[in-house]
This record gives C-alpha cells, sequence and structure tokens, in this order.
C-alpha cells in the first residue's frame, strides 16, 4: 500500500491523503496481516459485503475503498509480489442513481435563489449566484482567479484552471482541474458579466479603502484572502431560508444551470463542453431526462406510405 500511495502520478494532495485515511479507517483491520497470496476473490467479496452491512459505509466510500484496494493489488503484481490481480472482476454492487434524482431548482426557484444570494452584496453569496449562471464547481469558482476572467469584450468568458478543496481543517488547491476537459473555456452571459462587474468594481474600492493589495483571486475576504469551500455552506443555507426554497446540496446550483440552459435549447455539445464533461455521451447520460424531444422518431422521408 505504501509503495502504490508513493508511486501513484496524477493525483492531488488531497487525495492521496484520502486514500491514505481510507486504508487505514477501512482496509488495515480487515486486510492488513494477511499474506498477499491469502487475500483471494472470495476474500475481497466478503470484506466488500462486511463494508456495506457492517460498517454502512455509503456507495461512494465503498467505490473509493474498492479503488484503493484495487490500485495495492495492482503495484503488488507490477512488483512480482502477486501473479494476478485477485480484484479484477469484482466492484462493489452500487445502485445506480437515475439522473431524474439529480437535485436542481425549477425556473422559480432560481430566481428566488438568485436574488437572495446577491442581496446586500452579500459577498460569500456571490459565489453561490455563480455557480448557478455558469454551472461551474464550487471549487472552480472559490480558485477562479482575476487574470482567467474577460469582461470587457464582446467574448465575455472566463477560464477554469483549478480547483480548491477542503479535506478537514486542511485547504488544498490544485492547478489541474477534475478531468482533462475541467480546464475549459466558459462563455459568460450578460447577467455574470454583471455580476462579475459588480464582484470586480467593489473588491477594489473595499480593500483600497482599507490598504490592502487587490487580490488575486475574483472572491476573496476583506483581507484579500480567498474563502474556505466549508464557509459557502453557512451561506447556502441562509440563502435557501431567505429565499424560501428547498435546501439543495450546493452542487444542486450547477444542476440547475444546467437544467435552464437544456430547457432554454443548448444544444447538449456544447452543455457538455461549459460543464467541463468528458463527452457529449456522459452529458446525456446525466440530463437525458432533460432532452425529451432526443427521443421522438424522426421521419426521414424516404418513401410515402400508401393508406389501404
Amino acid at each position: 500500500m505504501d509503495n502504490w500511495l508513493r508511486s501513484r502520478e496524477g493525483i492531488g494532495e488531497k487525495t492521496r491523503n484520502n486514500y491514505a485515511a481510507l486504508h487505514r479507517l477501512h482496509v488495515q483491520s480487515r486486510l492488513g496481516a494477511r499474506r498477499l497470496r491469502t487475500i483471494t476473490p472470495a476474500v475481497l467479496r466478503e470484506f466488500l459485503t462486511d463494508l456495506r452491512l457492517e460498517k454502512g459505509l455509503s456507495a461512494s466510500s465503498r467505490r473509493q475503498v474498492f479503488t484503493v484496494v484495487f490500485g495495492a493489488l495492482k503495484q503488488a503484481v507490477h512488483d512480482g509480489l502477486l501473479p494476478h490481480n485477485p480484484a479484477v472482476g469484482l466492484r462493489p454492487v452500487v445502485k445506480k442513481r437515475s439522473s431524474d434524482q439529480l437535485p436542481a431548482y425549477t425556473y422559480e426557484e432560481a430566481k428566488r435563489y438568485l436574488a437572495a444570494a446577491i442581496d446586500g452584496h452579500n459577498r460569500p453569496g456571490e459565489v453561490l449566484a455563480l455557480l448557478m449562471l455558469t454551472g461551474l464547481r464550487k471549487g472552480e469558482a472559490l480558485y477562479l482567479k482575476s487574470d482567467a476572467v474577460v469582461l470587457d469584450s464582446p467574448d465575455s468568458h472566463l477560464f477554469v484552471r483549478g480547483t480548491r478543496s477542503q479535506d478537514g481543517a486542511n485547504v488544498y488547491e490544485t492547478e489541474s482541474a477534475k478531468t482533462r476537459k475541467s480546464r475549459r473555456k466558459v462563455p459568460l452571459d450578460e447577467e455574470a458579466v454583471a455580476l462579475l462587474k459588480a464582484v470586480r468594481s467593489r473588491t477594489e474600492e473595499d480593500l483600497r479603502g482599507l490598504g490592502v493589495a487587490v487580490p488575486m483571486y475574483v472572491f476573496s475576504t476583506l483581507r484579500g484572502t480567498p474563502y474556505r469551500p466549508d464557509n459557502l455552506q453557512r451561506v447556502h443555507v441562509a440563502v435557501c431560508e431567505r429565499a424560501g426554497v428547498r435546501r439543495i446540496p450546493i452542487h444542486g446550483l450547477r444542476h440547475t444551470y444546467a437544467s435552464l440552459a437544456a430547457a432554454s435549447g443548448m444544444k447538449i455539445e456544447v452543455l457538455s463542453r461549459v460543464m467541463g464533461h468528458e463527452s457529449p455521451a456522459f452529458t446525456m447520460e446525466q440530463y437525458r431526462h432533460l432532452y425529451p424531444d432526443e427521443l421522438r422518431s424522426v421521419s426521414l422521408g424516404l418513401w410515402t406510405p400508401q393508406t389501404p
């Protein structure tokens, strides 16, 4: 396990620490004392079952634990300690969530939420407003820097170049965003441009008055420092109460953007690029309930059937 964690490339510090914690909490006690050659598919199946029944781990946590075990055993094969990986062919049985269960606001709810988020120039609330107006992930918006935003142009846009995340008390910044296509150019409509211009103007004025240098981050505290990701949850709850809307996860603001963009007629290929998905196929799978017209039959006009 140690060899695998040290040699694993392409993952951030937060992910590496998370894998180590999963090993310590869930893997080491059950499998740590075993000799490698005694870890069979049957042993692993029982282990995965115990994660679900005895420990009550969520589907997401079970998938992550399996990733850790699979990776370590693959490393053992590579190092010549095992002839093959006993985890091949195994995977936690997880009930797939249907796309129509993705939490999102209706058009009217979104209007009320947006108004409450920017009411009174609520500084962290404006982060939440941008999520709804652009479909950004929370960490992408918190990482957003001034030089990545182009507002005074007919082609107003921003560049997503990384993410800001949190694990307990530790906050991490990762320049390489979630996936290859997460590093992307996101177009800005008039509402998003107006919001970001207001944020920029007020931030410069406030910090100049306090004698603080204008920060590199688009969204910052009065000290010029970026927000901690966990601070937004409290703000989100307050905005929901002020707006009188149901409370959905913050990530639901991203789904709200996708829902409203699809309803306005945005093509699936364009929505996929804006959202930073790996492919339009993934976007369609996630939001297929938003495109009922795609399932309607189409006449090719190749022949005209005669009525008997």
